[in-house]
C-alpha cells in the first residue's frame, strides 16, 4: 500500500501501534520508515506505551484520549483514585496525574502535560467499564478514597470531596468493606457515618457492621490526626480536630 493511501486508512483510527500499521502496509521496514516521516510532517504524534495518534486537521490536536490510552497499557488496567473520582464527578483537587491499576507496572511517564503513574492493587474487584475506559465503580472509588485520602488532598480538601458525595448502597458498601478487610477502614467508614459526614441509606446496620470490624488497635484518622487531634473511644480512632469538631 502507498504512503498516502497508508496514511488516510490510519487517519481513521483514534491511536494504534505499529503493529497496526504493519498489518496495513505489509512491510515491516517501511512501517517505521512512515512513522519516523509522519511524526516529522505533525500528521501523528507518539504517544506513551508504544502508541501513536493521528492529528485532527481541523483541531491540529491528537484523535486519542488518554484515558482510554491508559486502560490500554495492559489487560485488565483501570483507573482509581482521583481519576476515577473525577469520571464519577467527585469533587477532588485538579491534577495532571493519571492512576492506573496494572499487574506488572511501569516507570512513571510524561506526556503533553499529563503524568502516566501507576498504582499497584491485586484485586480487581466492582470495575465498570464505558467508552473503553475501566475504572472503580463509585462506591468502591468512595472508600478507597476515605482510605487513601491524605495522599491525594488536605483535609479541607476531604470534606469538599465527601459533601460531593451521593446516599450510598448499604450492601454495595458492605461489599466493598468486606473485600478490602482492613480494620482502619472499618473505623473510618463507621465514623464518617456514625457523624453524618457519608450518606448511606441504612446507616444503623453500616455503623454496626463496623463497630464488630474494628479491632481493639488505637488508630489515626489520617496523618492531620498527629498535630491537633480529640480521641474517639467509640471508634478507637485519634481524630483531627478539623474533622471531630464538625
Amino acid at each position: 500500500m502507498k504512503k498516502i493511501e497508508a496514511l488516510e486508512v490510519i487517519s481513521n483510527f483514534s491511536y494504534f501501534k505499529s503493529d497496526d500499521l504493519k498489518k496495513i502496509i505489509g512491510s515491516e521496514r517501511m512501517t517505521y520508515v512512515y512513522l519516523k516521516r509522519w511524526i516529522g510532517q505533525k500528521k501523528i504524534v507518539k504517544l506513551p506505551f508504544f502508541f501513536y495518534s493521528p492529528i485532527d486537521k481541523d483541531t491540529g490536536k491528537y484523535k486519542a484520549n488518554l484515558l482510554e490510552i491508559a486502560c490500554k497499557i495492559e489487560k485488565d488496567a483501570f483507573l482509581c483514585g482521583v481519576t476515577a473520582c473525577k469520571i464519577h464527578g467527585l469533587q477532588v483537587p485538579e491534577t495532571n496525574i493519571i492512576y492506573v491499576v496494572t499487574k506488572k507496572g511501569f516507570n512513571v511517564k510524561e506526556f503533553d502535560g499529563w503524568i502516566f503513574k501507576p498504582r499497584f492493587m491485586t484485586d480487581t474487584f466492582c470495575i465498570v467499564e464505558k467508552d473503553n475506559i475501566r475504572y472503580t465503580d463509585y462506591t468502591r472509588t468512595v472508600i478507597e478514597m476515605i482510605r487513601d485520602f491524605d495522599k491525594y488532598m488536605s483535609l479541607e480538601g476531604f470534606l469538599t470531596f465527601l459533601k460531593s458525595v451521593n446516599t450510598l448502597d448499604s450492601s454495595e458498601v458492605n461489599k466493598v468493606l468486606e473485600i478490602i478487610d482492613s480494620k482502619i477502614v472499618f473505623q473510618k467508614t463507621g465514623y464518617l457515618i456514625d457523624y453524618g459526614l457519608l450518606n448511606v441509606d441504612k446507616s444503623d446496620y453500616l455503623i454496626e457492621f463496623c463497630l464488630k470490624n474494628i479491632g481493639s488497635s488505637r488508630r489515626f484518622f489520617c496523618k492531620e490526626a498527629k498535630v491537633e487531634v480529640k480521641y474517639n473511644s467509640k471508634w478507637q480512632m485519634v481524630i483531627p480536630e478539623g474533622l471531630s469538631e464538625i
